[in-house]
C-alpha cells in the first residue's frame, strides 16, 4: 500500500479531506464560510489644538500675532501644512499651516477658525475669540 509506513488508512483519510476542502472550498464562498460583510472602518477627524493666540486673547492693533496649532489625525498622523486654513470671522482667509504670524488684522472682535482637512477630505474645525483694539490716540 501506497502512504507513510505507520500512518494506514486514518492519514490517507485525512490528506484526501484536506485536497477535496482545496478543490472545492477554495476562497471564501459565502455558502460555506458564511455571509459576513466587511465594512472599512469608520473615518476619524482630526484632533486639532490651537496653541496660539488664546481665546478671549486682546491685541493692538499692529501687534504681531503667532498662530500655531497642533493637529493629528489618528487614521493616518500628521496632517499637511496646506490641509490646516485659519480664517478670520473679519477678514476672511489669514494663512494656512502650522505656524505664522501676522500684524495687520483688522480692528474688531475676530473669530478665528482653524479648519484642517483629512487625505479623505473630511474636515474638523475649532475656533477661538480675539479682540484686535485700535492704537491708543487713534
Amino acid at each position: 500500500m501506497y502512504g507513510v509506513k505507520g500512518k494506514g488508512l486514518p492519514f490517507f483519510f485525512a490528506v484526501l479531506l484536506a485536497v477535496w476542502s482545496l478543490l472545492f472550498y477554495s476562497g471564501c464562498d459565502d455558502a460555506y464560510w458564511g455571509a459576513a460583510e466587511v465594512e472599512a472602518p469608520p473615518n476619524n477627524l482630526p484632533d486639532i489644538i490651537i496653541m496660539s493666540p488664546l481665546d478671549g486673547e486682546i491685541f493692538t492693533e499692529g501687534e504681531s500675532i503667532t498662530f500655531s496649532t497642533s493637529v493629528y489625525d489618528v487614521d493616518e498622523g500628521a496632517i499637511m501644512d496646506n490641509c490646516k486654513v485659519w480664517t478670520s470671522s473679519i477678514d476672511g482667509e489669514i494663512g494656512r499651516g502650522a505656524f505664522f504670524s501676522r500684524d495687520d488684522l483688522s480692528v474688531g472682535v475676530h473669530v478665528i477658525t482653524l479648519t484642517a482637512r483629512d487625505s479623505e477630505g473630511d474636515t474638523a474645525s475649532v475656533s477661538v475669540r480675539i479682540t484686535i483694539n485700535p492704537v491708543s490716540g487713534s
